[in-house]
């Protein structure tokens, strides 16, 4: 193929894929009322409902059509990308910390929760990556499978199956977003164990109050959060026990 035919083909190519995106995003915005039924008629299991989205809506294995169905849910779609930039540095900060995996898993142990073993975003060395993927697992969670430290590879999975696959530049900021409209799209409850952490990205990441949708009410006993995303503070309180960065 010569160049000239070669691009020629790759612009026709990028056409046809722009062309079916759009597509499928009318097809999703007509059948989202339909999707909200399967999640509130109340009729099938947390994980009957993942099964049936992921069956019917096989595009929901793409990153693309999970964001685009999360921005379906609120009439003005939250500044993900600006809010997780505003508060990773401060918590980089605030924990003494250099790298995004090192804030998130430091974080998630400064929440207190149920069960210890259980973790909403499990860091694995890329040479264990298909042992991993075989273990059980029920509510969705992160898995991020890093090369010498460094992420190369993640997925949301949930009960059992692999949900979303996100490779490519910034892993861990993507792969939380979706592991947070996973929960979104499905109308999943936040599990008990890492309850705590992913209320706190709902709030000052997704910039959404608690709500007894997504997250308990108990969870915010005996813990009070206090940012100012604007950089000049940041200050936390576990057990009504303060610490300041000015």
């Amino acid at each position: 193929m010569t160049g000239m035919h070669q691009g020629n083909w790759l612009k026709h190519a990028k056409a046809r894929r722009k062309k079916d995106v759009n597509q499928m995003k009318r097809l999703l915005k007509e059948t989202y009322p339909k999707r909200q039924m399967i999640m509130k008629g109340g009729t099938l299991s947390t994980e009957e409902v993942f099964d049936q989205l992921w069956e019917d809506y096989p595009c929901f294995k793409e990153e693309m059509f999970v964001a685009f169905e999360f921005s379906q849910i609120f009439l003005s779609a939250p500044d993900y990308e600006k809010n997780y930039k505003a508060i990773v540095p401060l918590l980089m900060e605030f924990f003494d910390v250099t790298t995004e995996l090192e804030v998130w898993k430091l974080a998630e142990c400064r929440f207190p929760q149920r069960k210890k073993s259980l973790s909403f975003l499990e860091v694995i060395e890329i040479e264990r990556a298909q042992e991993t993927l075989k273990k059980q697992c029920g509510a969705p969670a992160l898995f991020v499978f890093t090369d010498d430290g460094e992420p190369t590879l993640a997925f949301v999975k949930a009960y059992n199956k692999v949900r979303l696959e996100i490779v490519g530049e910034k892993i861990i900021q993507r792969g939380l977003f979706l592991l947070l409209a996973v929960y979104y799209i499905t109308g999943s409850a936040y599990p008990a164990c890492f309850n705590l952490i992913l209320t706190f990205m709902q709030a000052y990441v997704l910039q959404r109050a608690q709500s007894t949708t997504y997250c308990g009410q108990s969870c915010w006993q005996n813990w009070h959060v206090h940012l100012s995303v604007s950089g000049v503070q940041l200050r936390f309180s576990w057990y009504h026990r303060w610490q300041n960065i000015e």
